[in-house]
């Protein structure tokens, strides 16, 4: 998508006296330089193996427990698949029982 600049002009002009929007309250805390501290928490992380290593960083970041890693299914919509319940629900099961040491 190409504009001129007369094309710019026009859209300028009709944004003119348009407040922007406020900005999203999360970002502006960022933007302001707050970094959440770690925190003395364990993570189970449940997500597909595709989307592990990126989430398993950030995680790891804030929990200085550690995090444990769950990969399932291929992708996001199957943890909402009634067919995939049984694995989720085992994934589950043994998470809790790893943390309540049974």
């Amino acid at each position: 998508f190409y504009t001129t600049q007369r094309d710019a002009a026009t859209i300028k002009d009709k944004l003119r006296g348009i407040a922007p929007p406020p900005p999203d309250p999360y970002v502006q805390l960022l933007y302001d330089g707050y970094r959440p501290p770690r925190l003395p928490l364990q993570v189970d992380l449940f997500a597909t193996p595709r989307q592990l290593t990126r989430i398993h960083a950030l995680w790891s970041f804030y929990a200085q427990g550690g995090v444990h890693d769950w990969p399932l299914f291929e992708n996001h919509f199957d943890f909402i698949k009634p067919e995939l319940t049984p694995q989720l629900a085992q994934a589950l099961e043994t998470a809790l029982q790893r943390v309540e040491g049974t």
